[in-house]
């Protein structure tokens, strides 16, 4: 039995997830896929493409697209060598290549 893990109104997004769960071994499902001339005849958000996963792999799929989920928070750093300031998401400074030392 599958059971949906996803909506999204990006039909893009949806098959990037769909191609690294694949690439994990965990069968996909996409419904809505081309729903998407419906819009108007139907709530718009009932044709946006959904990705579903069996059962009992849907905990393993939740789990990689935790991991591929950016990290929020953290802090901007600044270059120990050059001075500018870096977003935190970065680790390495974008004018001189230095990376980001912990403390």
């Amino acid at each position: 039995m599958y059971k949906k893990l996803l909506t999204s109104a990006d039909r893009t997004e949806i098959g990037f997830y769909q191609g690294v769960l694949e690439s994990e071994g965990i069968q996909c499902l996409v419904k809505n896929e081309f729903l998407a001339g419906a819009m108007g005849e139907l709530p718009v958000n009932e044709t946006w493409p959904e990705l579903w996963v069996e059962e009992l792999e849907l905990s393993r799929a939740n789990l990689i697209l935790e991991d591929l989920k950016p990290t929020k928070g953290g802090d901007a750093w600044q270059c120990q060598n050059c001075g500018e300031w870096i977003e935190a998401q970065f680790s390495d400074c974008w004018r001189c290549s230095q990376t980001a030392k912990s403390d």
